[in-house]
Protein backbone atom coordinates (compact mmCIF):
# COMPACT_ATOMS: atom_id res chain seq x y z
CA UNK A 1 0.00 0.00 0.00
CA UNK A 2 0.94 3.39 -0.87
CA UNK A 3 0.09 6.91 -0.43
CA UNK A 4 0.58 9.46 -3.06
CA UNK A 5 -0.83 12.97 -3.11
CA UNK A 6 -2.56 14.28 -6.15
CA UNK A 7 -3.04 17.80 -7.75
CA UNK A 8 -6.94 18.35 -8.56
CA UNK A 9 -8.08 21.48 -9.28
CA UNK A 10 -5.52 23.33 -7.62
CA UNK A 11 -6.03 21.20 -4.42
CA UNK A 12 -4.13 18.58 -2.97
CA UNK A 13 -5.71 15.47 -2.29
CA UNK A 14 -4.71 12.55 -0.62
CA UNK A 15 -4.63 8.98 -2.53
CA UNK A 16 -3.98 5.57 -1.55
CA UNK A 17 -3.09 2.83 -3.36
CA UNK A 18 -3.40 -0.67 -2.74
CA UNK A 19 -1.54 -3.83 -4.89
CA UNK A 20 -2.08 -7.36 -4.53
CA UNK A 21 1.37 -9.08 -4.45
CA UNK A 22 0.20 -10.79 -7.80
CA UNK A 23 -0.81 -7.35 -9.35
CA UNK A 24 -3.87 -9.22 -10.02
CA UNK A 25 -5.80 -6.78 -7.90
CA UNK A 26 -5.29 -2.70 -7.88
CA UNK A 27 -7.27 -0.38 -6.27
CA UNK A 28 -7.24 3.40 -6.07
CA UNK A 29 -9.09 5.58 -3.46
CA UNK A 30 -8.93 9.38 -3.47
CA UNK A 31 -10.81 11.41 -0.87
CA UNK A 32 -11.22 15.10 -0.70
CA UNK A 33 -13.28 17.62 0.09
CA UNK A 34 -17.23 17.02 -0.82
CA UNK A 35 -16.12 13.54 -2.71
CA UNK A 36 -14.51 10.22 -3.00
CA UNK A 37 -13.56 8.39 -5.55
CA UNK A 38 -12.77 4.42 -5.48
CA UNK A 39 -11.55 2.59 -8.15
CA UNK A 40 -9.99 -0.57 -8.97
CA UNK A 41 -8.35 -2.71 -11.83
CA UNK A 42 -8.78 -6.33 -12.29
CA UNK A 43 -7.59 -8.21 -14.93
CA UNK A 44 -9.78 -9.57 -17.82
CA UNK A 45 -7.95 -11.46 -20.69
CA UNK A 46 -5.59 -9.71 -22.07
CA UNK A 47 -7.01 -6.13 -20.87
CA UNK A 48 -7.10 -4.83 -17.02
CA UNK A 49 -10.87 -3.95 -16.57
CA UNK A 50 -11.81 -1.09 -14.38
CA UNK A 51 -14.41 -0.92 -12.01
CA UNK A 52 -14.74 2.14 -10.01
CA UNK A 53 -17.28 3.87 -7.93
CA UNK A 54 -17.79 7.60 -7.74
CA UNK A 55 -19.56 8.76 -4.59
CA UNK A 56 -20.23 12.54 -4.16
CA UNK A 57 -20.85 13.87 -0.47
CA UNK A 58 -21.51 17.59 -0.83
CA UNK A 59 -20.92 19.44 2.67
CA UNK A 60 -23.96 21.73 1.46
CA UNK A 61 -24.96 23.92 4.34
CA UNK A 62 -28.58 24.81 4.18
CA UNK A 63 -29.40 28.22 2.59
CA UNK A 64 -32.28 30.54 2.46
CA UNK A 65 -32.26 29.94 -1.29
CA UNK A 66 -32.54 27.07 -1.43
CA UNK A 67 -36.41 27.45 1.17
CA UNK A 68 -36.67 29.64 -1.87
CA UNK A 69 -35.94 26.91 -3.96
CA UNK A 70 -38.36 25.00 -3.05
CA UNK A 71 -41.37 27.26 -2.14
CA UNK A 72 -41.25 28.37 -6.05
CA UNK A 73 -41.80 24.55 -7.00
CA UNK A 74 -44.80 24.66 -4.60
CA UNK A 75 -46.16 28.07 -6.37
CA UNK A 76 -45.40 26.38 -9.88
CA UNK A 77 -47.28 22.97 -9.28
CA UNK A 78 -50.30 25.12 -7.89
CA UNK A 79 -50.14 27.35 -11.11
CA UNK A 80 -50.29 24.19 -13.29
CA UNK A 81 -52.91 22.68 -11.05
CA UNK A 82 -50.37 19.77 -10.39
CA UNK A 83 -51.67 19.45 -7.29
CA UNK A 84 -50.16 15.74 -6.16
CA UNK A 85 -46.73 17.55 -6.82
CA UNK A 86 -47.70 20.92 -4.49
CA UNK A 87 -48.84 18.56 -1.79
CA UNK A 88 -45.50 16.38 -1.68
CA UNK A 89 -43.82 20.11 -0.91
CA UNK A 90 -46.39 19.83 2.17
CA UNK A 91 -45.04 18.61 5.72
CA UNK A 92 -47.59 16.19 6.74
CA UNK A 93 -48.80 18.49 9.19
CA UNK A 94 -49.29 21.41 7.35
CA UNK A 95 -51.48 24.34 7.83
CA UNK A 96 -52.69 26.58 5.47
CA UNK A 97 -54.88 29.76 5.79
CA UNK A 98 -57.92 29.94 3.37
CA UNK A 99 -60.41 32.20 4.26
CA UNK A 100 -58.89 33.51 7.33
CA UNK A 101 -59.16 29.81 8.50
CA UNK A 102 -56.77 26.98 9.02
CA UNK A 103 -57.09 24.08 7.39
CA UNK A 104 -54.97 20.96 7.98
CA UNK A 105 -54.00 19.48 4.71
CA UNK A 106 -53.81 16.45 4.86
CA UNK A 107 -54.08 14.89 1.45
CA UNK A 108 -54.20 15.76 -1.85
CA UNK A 109 -58.09 16.44 -2.28
CA UNK A 110 -58.02 18.95 0.27
CA UNK A 111 -55.08 21.16 -1.42
CA UNK A 112 -57.20 20.85 -4.43
CA UNK A 113 -60.37 22.13 -3.09
CA UNK A 114 -58.92 24.99 -1.22
CA UNK A 115 -56.86 25.79 -4.34
CA UNK A 116 -59.65 25.29 -6.85
CA UNK A 117 -61.89 27.88 -4.83
CA UNK A 118 -58.96 30.53 -4.52
CA UNK A 119 -58.84 30.04 -7.97
CA UNK A 120 -62.39 30.69 -8.36
CA UNK A 121 -63.27 33.73 -5.56
CA UNK A 122 -59.91 35.52 -6.95
CA UNK A 123 -58.69 34.21 -9.77
CA UNK A 124 -55.69 32.22 -11.10
CA UNK A 125 -51.67 32.89 -9.69
CA UNK A 126 -50.37 35.23 -12.77
CA UNK A 127 -47.34 35.50 -10.40
CA UNK A 128 -45.39 35.09 -7.41
CA UNK A 129 -41.93 36.77 -5.75
CA UNK A 130 -40.35 36.28 -2.44
CA UNK A 131 -39.62 39.61 -1.07
CA UNK A 132 -38.09 38.16 2.25
CA UNK A 133 -36.83 35.26 3.66
CA UNK A 134 -34.71 34.18 7.08
CA UNK A 135 -33.65 31.37 9.12
CA UNK A 136 -35.14 31.60 12.31
CA UNK A 137 -31.80 31.25 15.30
CA UNK A 138 -30.78 28.19 15.67
CA UNK A 139 -32.90 26.07 13.61
CA UNK A 140 -33.52 25.02 9.80
CA UNK A 141 -36.73 27.07 9.65
CA UNK A 142 -37.09 29.79 7.04
CA UNK A 143 -39.41 32.03 7.17
CA UNK A 144 -40.53 33.55 3.65
CA UNK A 145 -42.60 36.00 2.10
CA UNK A 146 -44.20 35.47 -1.05
CA UNK A 147 -45.61 38.44 -2.90
CA UNK A 148 -48.34 36.15 -4.92
CA UNK A 149 -50.69 38.11 -7.39
CA UNK A 150 -54.19 36.79 -8.81
CA UNK A 151 -56.01 38.65 -11.27
CA UNK A 152 -53.55 41.64 -10.99
CA UNK A 153 -54.44 42.52 -7.24
CA UNK A 154 -50.97 41.41 -5.04
CA UNK A 155 -51.01 40.42 -1.35
CA UNK A 156 -48.51 38.52 0.91
CA UNK A 157 -48.00 35.01 1.81
CA UNK A 158 -46.31 34.23 4.61
CA UNK A 159 -44.41 30.76 5.01
CA UNK A 160 -42.71 28.86 7.10
CA UNK A 161 -40.55 25.83 5.79
CA UNK A 162 -38.20 23.59 7.56
CA UNK A 163 -35.40 21.66 6.20
CA UNK A 164 -36.42 17.88 6.63
CA UNK A 165 -33.77 15.08 6.21
CA UNK A 166 -32.83 16.83 2.31
CA UNK A 167 -36.10 18.09 1.65
CA UNK A 168 -37.54 21.54 2.41
CA UNK A 169 -40.69 21.13 3.46
CA UNK A 170 -44.02 23.55 3.66
CA UNK A 171 -44.96 23.44 7.56
CA UNK A 172 -47.33 26.55 7.46
CA UNK A 173 -48.90 29.33 5.10
CA UNK A 174 -51.13 31.99 5.78
CA UNK A 175 -52.76 32.03 2.42
CA UNK A 176 -51.98 30.08 -1.20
Amino acid sequence: MSHRNLQQGGRNEQATVIASAEERFTALVVDGPGYSWCGSTRPYGAHHRIIASLSYAESHRPTVGDAINASGKYYQAIQRHDYTSAYNSLDRNATITVHSRPVLLNSVDTLATASKALDTQDGMISSYTVTNGNFEQGRNIVDLTMKVTRTGQPYDVHLKLELASRDWKILSADGV
